[in-house]
């Protein structure tokens, strides 16, 4: 199975997202031809967020949403093909109904045992200004187009639960 998940960051500032681009544009673990942006130019992406940020007054607050996406060891895995699925994904993570219209920076890092995908998404809304609000049903229901996207180019589906899911207090 492919995993996606979300990064959880204590101190989610404007900072750290700063860091957080470098860390997936990094130079070691990836190549120009694997980054690339949705609703931003990936080479401007910090300055583009912090400004949408900005225009609606909403710099306090978590800064952005990183997930990582993982691919199932079994996969064949075609770098052109991947990237391909990667944009559609980004896509989809910037215009859907679930969560609404955002800047999407992704990287795929190929410089590991494990090809995976970096997302970092703007919290805030680029066009009503909201901010973003991810809670499990909004998760659950993004992991299963995610699987459908998967599953279209014949990779293998992400885990959408987890034994925590169930566990109740």
């Amino acid at each position: 199975m492919s995993v996606f998940k979300v990064i959880s960051n204590e101190n989610n500032t404007p900072e750290i997202l700063y860091d957080k681009i470098i860390y997936i544009m990094n130079h070691s673990a990836t190549q120009l031809d694997y980054i690339y942006g949705v609703n931003v130019n990936p080479f401007m992406a910090y300055k583009e967020m912090i400004f949408a940020k900005k225009v609606f007054g909403k710099m306090q607050g978590n800064a952005f949403l990183h997930f990582v996406l993982s691919f199932d060891n079994e996969d064949k895995i075609n770098f052109s093909t991947i990237m391909e699925v990667g944009k559609k994904i980004g896509y989809f993570l910037a215009y859907n109904n679930i969560v609404g219209s955002h800047q999407v920076l992704l990287a795929m890092h190929t410089g590991t045992d494990n090809v995976h995908f970096h997302f970092l998404m703007n919290t805030i809304d680029i066009k009503s200004g909201a901010r973003i609000d991810l809670w499990k049903p909004e998760l659950y229901a993004m992991k299963d187009r995610i699987s459908e996207i998967l599953q279209s180019y014949d990779l293998s589906t992400i885990r959408k639960y987890t034994l925590a899911d169930f566990k109740t207090a």
